[in-house]
C-alpha cells in the first residue's frame, strides 16, 4: 500500500487524483486468480505489479505502482518485463489493461513496451472500461485499453 500511494502522488501531479473516486462499497471485480510481482531495493519494496486473469489466454494488469522515490530508474519497465515473461511461461497470450492514453508514465511508457491500443478489446476490458465511465475515470484524461502480446 505504500508503494501504491506513493506513486499516486505522481498522477495527481498530472491532474488525476484518484482520491475524489468514488468507488462503490459493494464494487468488486471478477477474478479468477492473482499474480503479484514485486521490486526490492535493500528489502524494500520499490514497486508492485498485480495481475488477474481475465480469460484463460489472456492476462489483465490491474495495477503497476513505483515508488517515486525509485522512478525513472527501470523499476517499472523491470516489472512488465517479469510479468510478460511469467504470462508467456503460463501459456498467455497477451496482457491487457486499461491505462490514461496520455499520461506520459501511462500511455507513452506502456507503448514503448510494445504495448498498443486495442482496436477490438474483449468483452472484460468493455465491461471494465463501462465500470471506469461510471466511476467518472474519463475525467482525468482519455483512457485507453492497451494490449501487449507475448
Amino acid at each position: 500500500m505504500r508503494v501504491e500511494h506513493a506513486a499516486q502522488s505522481l498522477l495527481a501531479e498530472q491532474g488525476v487524483h484518484l482520491e475524489d473516486v468514488a468507488v462503490p462499497e459493494d464494487f468488486e471485480e471478477p477474478t479468477a486468480w492473482t499474480l503479484e510481482v514485486v521490486a526490492e531495493l535493500d528489502r524494500r519494496i520499490v514497486g508492485m505489479a498485480v495481475l488477474t486473469e481475465s480469460t484463460p489466454h489472456l492476462l489483465c494488469l490491474d495495477q503497476v505502482s513505483v515508488d517515486p522515490r525509485h522512478g525513472r530508474m527501470g523499476v517499472g519497465r523491470g516489472l512488465l518485463l517479469r510479468v510478460a515473461d511469467v504470462g508467456r511461461e503460463l501459456g498467455y497470450s497477451a496482457i491487457t489493461g486499461t491505462t490514461f492514453r496520455d499520461v506520459v508514465f501511462n500511455g507513452p511508457f506502456y507503448e514503448s513496451l510494445g504495448c498498443v491500443e486495442d482496436p477490438d478489446p474483449h468483452t472484460v476490458m468493455l465491461d471494465r472500461r463501462r465500470v471506469e465511465r461510471s466511476l467518472c475515470l474519463d475525467r482525468f484524461g482519455a483512457r485507453v485499453v492497451m494490449l501487449m502480446p507475448l
